[in-house]
């Protein structure tokens, strides 16, 4: 972060008002962000807190229950694609949630190019959709959309 800060200092001496940076940490567990102006603050502005974890923290519900072999009917809770070296795709995984709230993996076989465009060509915003999730012989579980 202190090669961006000492970026966005020498764009904003050269032109700009303000300017905003944006960092994650940890795992991508934590984040933060400055705001970096050419402007002083007006007199007697007192200091600000800006700390909002806690905050964040509280209003998140309790965090779902895990299902291994989960199979039945669900909606995309989050989603990703992997890709072979050859820039094909591998597979797609869908973080699924269950009709009582569970959560579940499912994976999305690059056989499916269907599934696959759905989740990658931006026609149509994948989270939240419907689907099945189903057992295959060899112990994959399977995202079809319905």
């Amino acid at each position: 972060m202190s090669h961006a800060v000492v970026s966005m200092v020498q764009r904003l001496r050269e032109q700009g008002r303000h300017g905003l940076l944006f960092g994650n940490g940890g795992f991508a567990t934590y984040n933060h962000s400055l705001v970096l102006t050419r402007e002083p603050p007006p007199a007697g502005t007192p200091p600000q807190s800006f700390e909002h974890q806690a905050e964040a923290d509280a209003s998140r519900g309790p965090v779902p229950s895990f299902v291994e072999d989960f199979t039945g009917p669900g909606r995309i809770e989050t989603y990703t694609v992997l890709y072979e070296r050859d820039g094909s795709p591998r597979f797609g995984v869908i973080v699924g949630r269950g009709a009582s709230g569970e959560r579940f993996l499912a994976k999305g076989p690059a056989q499916d190019a269907a599934g696959i465009d759905f989740l990658c060509d931006g026609k149509e915003e994948p989270v939240g959709s419907e689907g099945h999730a189903v057992a295959r012989p060899g112990g994959d579980i399977l995202w079809c959309r319905i």
